[in-house]
Order: structure tokens, then C-alpha cells, then sequence
């Protein structure tokens, strides 16, 4: 039996020749003419418009890898086997007769009960193997401001509170199939003889005293202690809040989220909240308990690179002496700010452990979906998601 994993990638300033250009370096890989699945990721710039009678840039992907099923994500920068790249088009290929691949999809998710939603989705994902054959899934959001708490729920109800899910959230909008949608979820199933596992790890650390989340709401805080949820913010950061933008965090969410208090002493759920209300309620993604503690937290780059060591070091226990075949790799943007220009130092070390070798295919996230521990699928923001096929 053989298994044909390759990656492409492509920075030409037409949208078109990018994806055609990424497909054919991952069609001379694995030299085949069908796939029997295609992932892509992509920065803003290369996302269809959907424009009447604007071409289409994913015909070329498709005549050359002429793949069963696809599916993608826009992302703000991506991260492949060659490293991070702020532009351009990143093409995964899939070629085998061991593995197998179902695909499932809900659009408009903003308007729809959101538990209900995600349990149609899941069991739409399931229907689309059976159940034997399945050892893990990658998810990809596009809707960025919901209570992703509820979709959870739904896709656990669905699928298993064990079963092993990865996944990413970025605005932007994702492929699936023949289409483009947005304010969409979609998914990928993988099962066969394989073996899919994930870690989750971020690295961040408290800063000053805890605070008590006295008013929430699903996926608002309303206040801490006793004031509006801004004002944790506007506290510590006076000069640099009073300029900026309306409604929204900037760089300081993302260097300075917010840390809630778990049943693991010293571990925290990281939260970028990603708007501010007129109220002072700050939006994050997932449910936020009332009367949790709470935490500004602060990134220091050797705790986080450890982080992903130990994340790393956990994907390869688990894949109990084997080889992996593909590495998934989402990380947080707030990562990538803290980081800067050294990057791509952690993504390397991740390759060390897991095998220099191995195809890498990951982007920068917004969000990312996973479990800490057994049964604990959240959604987490700063944190570094490993996967793998094994």
C-alpha cells in the first residue's frame, strides 16, 4: 500500500497562477493524477472574490491535482514544510489506497442555533465514515466572534467527547469543495490505517493579582470585579488604550489576553478578546464561566518555546514509535507578535522532534480548537497546536 503526502506553495501576485503553481509542486511530488484529497490555505489577497464572472483561481488547482474532495481556510500567514510565509498559496496533496477522507460543511452558522449546528455538522462528518475507520479530524471556522462553546458541544455530542480533533478559526472565509463560503464551519475526517493525534500547549504567564469574572454572558464578560471587563485593560495599558481604534484591542489583546483560571493549578485558558461592546464587555471566543478567575497574562519567549517542545514531545509519545506522515501545525497570531522575526525558531524545533523529513502544514490562527486533556475540546487563543497523521 502506498501513501503519497506532498506540499506546495506559491507567492505569484496572480491569484490563479499561485494556485496553480502550488498545485504542480505538490502534484511533482507525488506523481499522481488524482487525489484523493487536497487542502489548501491562503493569505487574504488570494481568496476568490466571488465576483460574477471573475475567474476562478481554484480551476487550475483543480485540473492539476484533480483531487476527490477539498477543502481550505484563508489565513494571515502560513507555516509549511520550508517555513513561514506572509503571502501567497500553500497546496497539500494526498494520494493513497490506505487512507480515507470524508468531508462535511454548514454555512451560515451565525444564524443558526449554534449547538444544533454543530451537531449536524458532526454527524454529517461521521455519516461520511464509519465509525471504525475514524481516528481524528481537522476543523476550520471562519465565523470568528460566536460562542464557539456551543458548536463544541455539538461536534462532541456528535462525534465523542474523545474523539481527536484539531482545528483553526480565521476570518476570511474557507474552501469546500466546489465553493467559497464564509460565516462557515467544515471539516476534514481521517481514517484508515493511521493513527491521528494532537497536543496543545501556550506557554503564557500570569501577570498581577487574579480578578473574579462577576458578569458574563456565553462569550462576553461583562464585568471584573465589580467594573466594566475593559477596565482590566484600561488600567494597566492608560496612555496606549486611549489610542486605539474604536471597539477593538489591537496588539495589546494579543500580547496581553486574558488567562482563566482551570481545576489544574498554574494552568490557565488563554482568551484574546477580539472586540470591545459600548457597555465595556469585552468578546471572546467560547463560554466564559461566571466567577472564574481571571488573569491579565504576559508571553515570555522561552516559556513558550517550551510550550511547543512539550507539545511536540507529546505528539510523539503518542504516536508510540511511529513515523508521522503529515504534521499540522496552528498557532496563534499573538505567538507570532511576540515572536517576531524568530518565528520560526519554535516551528523548527517542533520539526526536530517530530522529523526533519515530515511534510508541515499550518498557518497562523486567530484561534485554536483542541483539547488540553482528555474530553476538554475548547477553543484557546496564544496557544500552538500540533497534529499528526501516524
Amino acid at each position: 500500500m502506498i501513501t503519497q503526502i506532498a506540499i506546495g506553495f506559491s507567492s505569484a501576485d496572480d491569484p490563479s497562477t499561485a494556485f496553480r503553481d502550488a498545485a504542480v509542486m505538490a502534484k511533482s511530488q507525488t506523481g499522481a493524477t488524482r487525489h484523493a484529497l487536497a487542502m489548501a490555505s491562503f493569505t487574504p489577497a488570494y481568496a476568490p472574490n466571488g465576483e460574477p464572472n471573475a475567474p476562478d483561481p481554484l480551476e487550475n488547482l483543480r485540473k492539476t491535482l484533480n483531487p476527490e474532495k477539498l477543502i481550505g481556510l484563508c489565513a494571515p500567514s502560513l507555516i509549511w514544510t520550508n517555513g513561514i510565509e506572509n503571502k501567497g498559496v500553500m497546496v497539500l496533496a494526498i494520494s493513497s489506497d490506505e487512507l480515507s477522507f470524508g468531508l462535511a460543511a454548514k454555512s451560515s452558522v451565525s444564524f443558526m442555533p449554534l449547538q444544533m449546528t454543530g451537531l449536524k455538522f458532526a454527524r454529517e462528518l461521521a455519516a461520511s465514515m464509519p465509525s471504525g475507520e475514524r481516528q481524528g479530524a481537522v476543523v476550520f471556522c471562519d465565523a470568528l466572534t460566536l460562542n464557539h462553546s456551543l458548536l463544541i458541544r455539538g461536534l462532541q455530542e456528535g462525534l465523542g467527547r474523545v474523539f481527536s480533533i484539531a482545528g483553526a478559526i480565521n476570518p476570511g472565509g474557507l474552501l469546500y469543495q466546489n465553493q467559497f463560503l464564509t460565516d462557515s464551519i467544515s471539516g476534514v475526517v481521517f481514517g484508515g490505517k493511521t493513527s491521528f493525534v494532537s497536543a496543545i500547549r501556550h506557554g503564557w504567564q500570569p501577570l498581577g493579582k487574579p480578578r473574579i469574572i462577576d458578569n458574563s454572558e456565553g462569550n462576553l464578560i461583562r464585568t471584573i470585579d465589580g467594573k466594566p471587563a475593559v477596565s482590566i485593560y484600561q488600567e494597566y495599558f492608560p496612555e496606549e488604550f486611549a489610542a486605539l481604534p474604536n471597539r477593538q484591542l489591537g496588539d495589546i489583546g494579543l500580547l496581553y489576553p486574558l488567562g482563566l483560571s482551570t481545576n489544574r493549578p498554574k494552568e490557565y485558558i488563554i482568551k484574546n478578546p477580539s472586540g470591545i461592546l459600548p457597555d465595556g464587555s469585552l468578546i471572546c471566543q467560547g463560554e466564559i464561566p461566571r466567577g472564574t478567575q481571571v488573569h491579565l497574562m504576559i508571553g515570555d519567549k522561552d516559556a513558550c518555546r517550551q510550550a511547543a517542545h512539550d507539545a511536540a514531545v507529546e505528539v510523539h509519545d503518542k504516536l508510540h514509535g511511529r513515523h508521522p506522515k503529515l504534521i499540522f501545525i496552528f498557532a496563534s497570531l499573538s505567538r507570532r507578535k511576540l515572536f517576531g522575526r524568530s518565528a520560526g525558531q519554535e516551528i523548527n524545533q517542533i520539526k526536530e522532534l517530530l522529523g526533519l523529513a515530515c511534510p508541515v502544514f499550518g498557518m497562523y490562527t486567530n484561534g485554536e480548537l483542541g483539547a488540553a486533556s482528555e474530553m476538554d475540546l475548547q477553543t484557546h487563543n496564544a496557544g500552538i497546536m500540533i497534529a499528526s497523521l501516524g
